[in-house]
């Protein structure tokens, strides 16, 4: 319904090309369009390949798959088939697909931004652990610097738990998701 007339019309390609994408042709897709369905580029796309396609949306919002065929005798008389389809579908599945991986996409950043924000958490209190049992273990004559030093040690274990734990329930919850 789109091309009908003009296609029927005494024009030539180019003024049917161009005639399509004033009266059709959406804003967004009209230079792609006729930069698509210039002859000459038509012709070099076909020297290269069988057939090739494209995509235009128009105006009303509709989507339609352009498809461009080399005839048999191609090289001799350089003729093609050209046809329309619908294309709203095939656009409809492709924008799932495409906001699934900006989801994917988003889910890894903040996995990344998660895992290092993690892992300076956890070195903190694992350094504390590490340090103030060195220390500890320098100052054996000083009980009551003991006693403070494993203090400080147990409020830092038990930070460095917490994390993993809340860590681990994070992972939980995701995996039941």
């Amino acid at each position: 319904p789109y091309y009908e007339k003009e296609v029927k019309s005494p024009l030539t390609q180019r003024e049917i090309f161009i005639r399509m994408a004033e009266r059709q042709v959406s804003e967004t897709s009209r230079k792609e369009f006729l930069e698509t369905t210039d002859i000459q580029n038509i012709k070099e796309r076909l020297n290269n390949v069988q057939g090739f396609r494209m995509y235009v949306q128009m105006k009303d919002g509709h989507w339609c798959s352009l498809h461009f065929i080399r005839s048999e005798d191609y090289s001799v008389s350089h003729e093609f088939v050209f046809f329309l389809e619908n294309a709203d579908d095939e656009m409809q599945r492709r924008k799932v697909l495409e906001d699934a991986l900006a989801d994917a996409n988003k889910a890894t950043l903040a996995k990344s931004e998660f895992l290092s924000r993690m892992s300076h958490e956890i070195r903190t209190p694992m350094n504390a652990i590490v340090g103030l049992t060195a220390i500890a273990r320098q100052n054996e004559q000083n009980p009551a610097q003991i006693d403070d030093y494993l203090n400080k040690i147990d409020a830092s274990s038990k930070v460095l738990l917490n994390i993993i734990n809340d860590i681990l329930d994070m992972s939980s919850i995701e995996n039941k998701k």
